[in-house]
């Protein structure tokens, strides 16, 4: 995924700001690495639908249906890089199969809040 393809990536999170630090953002109360995001967008087309069992929300990958950017699908995160396999989550990533649209979302003590992917120039 090339580093424009983040532009769709755009939200605020009120009283939390994105800081970037290398390839890190903050984002909830993680830092969160560019590549782990682009990792998990990409990887999450290469599960069946509804392989990994969470704790609370269901089987994931889950396609969340047709959009303008095609099929969109979502995916947990962990926040310190480790591939999510089953259990508990407070990331989420959702993309389309070309990657051209990638966001990335934390559920925090105000409800789902969409992150701000900052990328160093």
């Amino acid at each position: 995924m090339k580093t424009f393809q983040f532009a769709s990536i755009v939200a605020g999170l009120g009283f939390l700001k994105p800081i970037a630090a290398d390839d890190y953002f903050s984002c909830g109360f993680a830092q969160i690495s560019v590549e782990n995001v682009d990792r998990v967008a990409g990887n999450l087309w290469s599960h069946e639908l509804g392989a990994f069992q969470s704790s609370f929300e269901g089987r994931f990958p889950v396609s969340l249906g047709e959009s303008e950017y095609g099929e969109l699908r979502k995916f947990p995160l962990l926040y310190n890089g480790k591939d999510w396999e089953f259990g508990c989550f407070m990331y989420h990533v959702i993309s389309n199969r070309e990657g051209s649209y990638v966001k990335l979302f934390y559920e925090g003590t105000k409800g789902l809040e969409e992150c701000v992917i900052v990328i160093p120039e």
